[in-house]
């Protein structure tokens, strides 16, 4: 297939992350957040490099909405391009690889997120990035090492040969 199947599979993932991301609103943003969109993230394992794309777009389409600082527009896209890329070279070993992306999300927006928010009082002498770190590390392994390992081994299982290729 051309290059028109992969721009549209990556405008139809990007507004798909973004709207998913915009409309549950402030549960997408924050120190404590649940971005169900991030289960889009593991469709890199079957769709390669265009959904690496579409989520880093739509990420970038999502957090300049809720513009919090130009460094959650750069630094949480940065992430979601990485995490998706370690998904996609990993995609013989899904779980593992969601796990790993999960941290990378968490403690790469964590590491700047705390600068804009006040620091959780969680009664543990630790830094506000490591438990920013880890809230939305546990978001991400909800969300992107759940439901999005579910929707890729269900596509997988599901999707007829010609639609897992792009």
């Amino acid at each position: 297939m051309g290059y028109t199947r992969k721009i549209g599979f990556i405008a139809f993932v990007s507004s798909l992350y973004a709207v998913l991301t915009i409309i549950p609103g402030y549960l997408s943003f924050g120190p404590i957040q649940l971005r169900i969109s991030d289960m889009l993230i593991p469709l890199s394992a079957i769709y390669g490099y265009p959904a690496c794309i579409a989520v880093t777009i739509g990420c970038i389409a999502a957090n300049a909405f809720y513009f919090i600082s130009w460094m959650d527009v750069a630094i949480g896209s940065i992430a979601n391009l990485i995490s998706s890329l370690i998904i996609y070279r990993m995609r013989k070993h899904l779980l593992s690889a969601t796990i790993v992306s999960s941290f990378v999300i968490g403690f790469t927006v964590g590491s700047y997120l705390w600068l804009f928010f006040p620091p959780l009082d969680i009664g543990i002498p630790l830094h506000p990035s490591i438990i920013i770190g880890i809230s939305i590390s546990a978001s991400s392994l909800l969300t992107v090492s759940g439901l999005g390992y579910i929707l890729v081994k269900t596509l997988m299982k599901t999707l007829p040969e010609n639609l897992k290729k792009l």
